[in-house]
């Protein structure tokens, strides 16, 4: 790494050294459970994080440390004609240092969502999710929550040959990423402009051996057994 400083002239000067303490370190717990004769389930997922490094600024050598926390729980139904999941999400993550020892970097990211999967007669099928994000601890023009929603219909047709899908993204209009980026000797709030409400149409046929009856369906589930297994929350996940 380099220690940089500057003189009393604002001439900056750069020397190459060699430091200890600088590690990451992360860890991720899944678990999976199905109860009610295997009609619904039950999942976790929790993540930890911890990374420590080590710059100069002005000649003077800050620590830094940085800690992120995850929490999700999801209840997923599964029948033979619909699957529906709920859910929710906990992200903490907070940034500490040695030279600004009062600066305010904790901050939260919360989410809710659901989602559905409904199998329809004459080779129908309705998928809709739901990503509801509500955000504390950034700049206060970002805290704005945002909705996500998205919904399509696709039918099976030609023996299970083709699907034609219709679908729509962000029917609220409201799609945004936004997190905060904890660096050596600064912390700033980054809100990126993504590609927000539209909508897809789309064709496909599969040739030969692919289109027989026992094939599976675009999202996944076999045609003739309803939900696939483990549960989802589509084309959102979190």
């Amino acid at each position: 790494m380099n220690k940089n400083w500057y003189d009393q002239g604002g001439v900056q000067y750069s020397m190459p050294i060699n430091e200890q303490g600088v590690y990451n370190t992360n860890g991720n717990i899944m678990f999976t459970a199905p109860f009610a004769k295997n009609v619904f389930f039950i999942s976790t997922n929790t993540r930890a994080g911890l990374n420590k490094g080590v710059n100069y600024s002005n000649g003077l050598r800050n620590n830094t440390t940085s800690l992120s926390l995850g929490e999700q729980l999801r209840l997923t139904y599964k029948g033979k004609m619909l699957e529906a999941s709920m859910g929710a999400g906990i992200n903490y993550s907070n940034a500490w240092y040695t030279i600004q020892q009062k600066s305010k970097t904790a901050n939260w990211t919360n989410s809710i969502l659901a989602n559905v999967i409904w199998t329809l007669p004459k080779g129908f099928n309705f998928s809709s999710d739901l990503d509801y994000r509500f955000f504390i601890g950034f700049d206060n023009n970002a805290n704005k929550p945002s909705a996500v929603w998205n919904a399509e219909i696709y039918k099976m047709m030609f023996k299970n040959a083709a699907t034609l899908r219709v679908k729509v993204y962000d029917i609220l209009n409201q799609a945004k990423t936004l997190y905060r980026n904890n660096a050596d000797n600064y912390v700033e709030d980054i809100e990126n402009n993504i590609l927000r409400q539209y909508v897809m149409v789309s064709f496909s046929f599969r040739f030969g051996k692919f289109n027989s009856g026992n094939m599976k369906r675009p999202d996944g589930r076999d045609q003739n057994y309803g939900p696939r297994p483990g549960g989802s929350f589509g084309e959102r996940r979190f």
